[in-house]
């Protein structure tokens, strides 16, 4: 018998010191392909269908939240009997059973503490919205004495993209905390070229392009409770200062959330417009869309039905910034200027748009409006799972169908590094 760990999170040391006998530990199984091959504490991480578990070892789930699902995929993946499979922050939990294998005081004390520091952390989220509600306010009065960056509404940066032909990069979180040196959107890992041109593109004043920032400075009544909440919860005071040191006062940025106008959104209906809007800038146009290749715009929907044409370049799903410069050069050798580039590879997508703006492309970094399309159609009221495109927001949101599909096939001019 021997034990397997599933989730490489940041309990699972903790959870590691439990096992009296270490000689016992098999190894450790993660979704994460980022992960998948390193190691924790000398124990190496596996993908689920490359774990050798057999009916005989112990799995102990480390997942705080949503153990239940990973429960129920280790019983069906492994042919695991219910008592082999322990989610450690399930209360319900019989780790008793297994007092020879475990210390149970040491177990004990370390399922208190995790939940403690969460409670903890819990209870900063809530400071945090405390000191945010004074820019909230602030912002609703109409008072300047706070500082705002100004930021357009996403209506008018499509106006602009249809009728004068804009090129559109996009700044949230992610590129923010790229541009920081900080690892924060999982499919790309902090690389300091990549925070560098990040930066270079925000200070950027090229007249073709216009530059999309988050409306998460003032008032977040439009948002949904969670949305308001999650932004909060980031928006700290050294966070915020961050930014402002970035932007620039004088400068008008467009709405980063013309990308996401469903979800986050009270008013589901206004998405509606914006999609409507979205399908308007490629209406009649040869497009080329640049995307991860689990990513699939436009598959199984209607969202790209008014273009002339499309094709497909397909890059890595993550770290796609490792081929930024075969994707440039690529295009910039084989794809007519007239053809309207849309691109979605995360902060690689900034600066893609950036430098083909500034080659004579109209490039548009669209960000996640297929997922946002999808959840729409579904009349989805939180981000779920799409089981043929790679979600990198859910739990299971990585785990994609593989697809046989001639005509999205026919499609793809272009693999690099995938």
């Amino acid at each position: 018998m021997r034990i397997w760990f599933w989730g490489a999170g940041k309990y699972l040391e903790k959870i590691m010191d439990v096992i009296v006998d270490k000689e016992m530990i098999a190894g450790i199984i993660d979704k994460s392909e980022a992960l998948q091959g390193c190691e924790k504490k000398g124990i190496s991480i596996f993908a689920p269908e490359n774990a050798s578990v057999n009916g005989e070892d112990i799995i102990i789930i480390t997942a705080l939240f949503r153990h239940e699902e990973i429960f129920l995929d280790a019983l069906q993946r492994f042919k695991s009997q219910p008592d082999k499979v322990l989610c450690f922050f399930d209360e319900k939990t019989n780790y008793k059973f297994w007092k020879a294998h475990i210390d149970i005081l040491k177990w004990e004390m370390v399922y208190e503490n995790i939940l403690l520091t969460r409670r903890v952390e819990k209870l900063e989220r809530e400071i945090g919205y405390i000191n945010n509600l004074k820019y909230e306010i602030q912002d609703m009065v109409s008072k300047r004495k706070l500082s705002f960056p100004c930021i357009r509404s996403g209506e008018e940066a499509l106006y602009k993209i249809i009728v004068e032909n804009k090129c559109l990069c996009r700044f949230g979180d992610g590129e923010f905390e790229m541009i920081a040196g900080r690892k924060r959107p999982d499919f790309q890992l902090p690389d300091g070229q990549l925070g560098k041109r990040l930066r270079e593109v925000l200070m950027g004043r090229d007249d073709r392009v216009l530059t999309c920032i988050a409306d998460n400075y003032g008032s977040l009544e439009a948002y949904t409770e969670k949305a308001a909440n999650d932004i909060r919860a980031y928006m700290t005071e050294d966070i915020r200062q961050e930014h402002m040191d970035l932007l620039d006062r004088n400068m008008e940025y467009y709405d980063a959330y013309v990308s996401r106008p469903y979800i986050l959104f009270k008013n589901k209906e206004r998405a509606e417009a914006l999609f409507q809007l979205w399908k308007r800038v490629w209406e009649n146009r040869d497009v080329l869309i640049v995307e991860g290749s689990l990513t699939r715009n436009g598959y199984k929907n209607d969202l790209f039905n008014s273009a002339k044409s499309v094709k497909r370049l397909l890059a890595p799903a993550e770290n796609a910034w490792a081929y930024y410069r075969n994707i440039l050069e690529y295009i910039l050798e084989n794809i007519d200027r007239k053809c309207l580039i849309i691109i979605s590879l995360g902060p690689t997508a900034t600066v893609l748009a950036y430098d083909l703006a500034l080659a004579g492309y109209q490039a548009i970094d669209i960000g996640h409006i297929d997922n946002e399309y999808e959840w729409y159609l579904r009349r989805a009221d939180e981000r779920t799972d799409i089981s043929y495109k790679y979600v990198h927001e859910t739990v299971n949101g990585r785990s994609v169908e593989e697809i046989n599909d001639a005509d999205f096939d026919n499609q793809i001019i272009a693999r690099i590094g995938c």
